[in-house]
């Protein structure tokens, strides 16, 4: 449900979107040929708005109308067009309508349909919002009235239409927005700017590298590892001044070469060292937290008692000295021990995203230290290494995956599927596993082929 103000404005963008599609009709000629059985300035008629109701109704409902709703639709046509003469109000205020139904809004159950298995129509919406993050088209729209998306080869085969379409990138661009929350970037890019002497473009590049170089590894099937490991990534002309390397790769061209650089896959990429910083100084909190619940998928504990911690001790002291005075502390440990690996890590590159050796005091900077199973490590590369050992970021991405296409939070209890689907790709597949080779794992699994009724754990 929504609230109030909420539901105002969503009426409001309903019926500004809806306003949009008919008065300026001319901007959307297939739309209107496929949807109204009839001419858009004629006289509406009985059988011409009953045309427009079930086809417009399949496209926002991701479905055919039942008997029940196209009852219910056509009353509201008719009480419109007693109300008005003209043939465009009238549709507008049906589009309106539809663009405020529950089912517009929520991907809830077929009607009539009270089995585990998700139905046809379901699956296409499944499909399409974890794949392309937008609605089912004709195509999957026709496999599912067909009853073939219920076949397991014929939907492996769609699966992977799905995956080959330029629209899998809008999904995947929408999918590391949310995974790596590149909009909090956007967000702080006016606080940055009026605090620093870096210029917009430069922070629109970190943004582009980011999104680019994850996009080439899901286009030329490289390893998912290499989102973490890569020493290389797609370097737009100005991020590669901002880094100092010459060759300048773009989405279309050959990577760049990180391998003369401190740099390794997507935790070294300025975007993400900008977005867990502040502004004048880095934060090797939040950088750890960060790491730990995007890349790793080991969120720190609640903290308790922080209040009790005599904060005037830190005063004066280095960075790695505050380090160990988190892990020292008994109200601090439970979350420093695993946060602060990592953040003194990191602390070889600034709060901009930029190597460094020395922090603007003169101090020296000091990356090396141990993992809480022993592992040392000398700095963020190295760090890396112990994380890819370990496994660690195949399981999350795939936590990050599952979540995405099943579109709730995945309770600690689900680890065992994760490491399931994680498990059948990689039985499946003699080379490293791919972002795609996941992503039609996942499909087939039975949380995402099934209705989310109770939590996977439970009898």
């Amino acid at each position: 449900t929504f609230s109030p103000n909420v539901f105002i404005e969503i009426y409001t963008m309903a019926e500004l979107l809806a306003t949009e599609f008919v008065q300026n009709s001319s901007k959307y000629p297939t739309y209107w040929k496929k949807y109204l059985p009839c001419k858009l300035n004629d006289p509406i008629e009985a059988r011409c708005l009953q045309g427009f109701l079930k086809n417009f109704g399949r496209l926002a409902y991701r479905r055919p109308l039942n008997n029940t709703e196209f009852d219910q639709l056509n009353l509201l046509a008719q009480d419109f067009t007693g109300k008005y003469a003209d043939t465009r109000k009238v549709l507008t205020h049906l589009i309106t309508s539809f663009l405020l139904a529950p089912q517009f809004w929520f991907k809830g159950v077929e009607p009539a349909r009270l089995e585990d298995a998700l139905g046809p129509y379901e699956l296409a919406t499944r499909l399409s919002y974890f794949i392309w993050r937008s609605m089912p088209d004709e195509d999957l729209l026709q496999a599912a009235a067909s009853g073939e998306i219920l076949n397991p080869e014929k939907r492996r085969a769609l699966v992977q239409k799905m995956l080959d379409s330029p629209r899998s990138l809008q999904g995947l661009d929408s999918f590391v927005n949310d995974w790596l929350s590149l909009w909090e970037l956007r967000d702080r890019s006016k606080e940055i700017q009026a605090n620093s002497s870096l210029p917009r473009s430069v922070l629109q590049a970190m943004e582009d590298e980011t999104r680019d170089f994850i996009r080439y590894i899901f286009q030329q099937q490289k390893p998912a590892e290499d989102i973490l490991a890569a020493k290389y990534s797609v370097v737009h002309p100005e991020l590669a001044k901002y880094y100092g390397l010459q060759h300048k790769s773009t989405s279309a061209a050959p990577p760049s070469s990180l391998e003369a650089t401190p740099r390794k896959g997507v935790a070294t990429h300025a975007s993400i060292l900008t977005l867990t910083s502040d502004i004048y100084s880095t934060n090797p909190t939040r950088r750890g937290k960060w790491i730990l619940e995007r890349l790793l998928c080991q969120a720190p504990p609640t903290p308790e008692a922080v209040e009790s911690f005599n904060f005037e001790k830190l005063k004066g002291k280095s960075v790695k000295e505050k380090m160990e005075i988190h892990r020292k502390s008994e109200a601090c440990a439970g979350c420093h021990k695993l946060m602060d690996p990592i953040g003194l890590g990191f602390e070889g590159f600034g709060p901009l995203g930029l190597p460094r050796t020395h922090y603007p005091n003169q101090q020296p900077v000091e990356t090396h230290s141990s993992w809480p199973t022993g592992e040392a490590y000398a700095n963020a590369e190295e760090l890396v290494d112990i994380w890819l050992e370990k496994d660690f970021f195949l399981n999350c991405l795939t936590t990050h995956l599952l979540t995405s296409a099943l579109n709730t939070e995945l309770s600690p209890a689900n680890s065992c599927q994760v490491k399931s689907i994680l498990s059948l790709t990689q039985s499946n597949h003699a080379a490293p596993v791919t972002l795609k080779q996941l992503m039609i794992q996942i499909t087939e699994s039975p949380q995402f082929l099934t209705r989310l009724r109770k939590p996977f754990n439970k009898e």
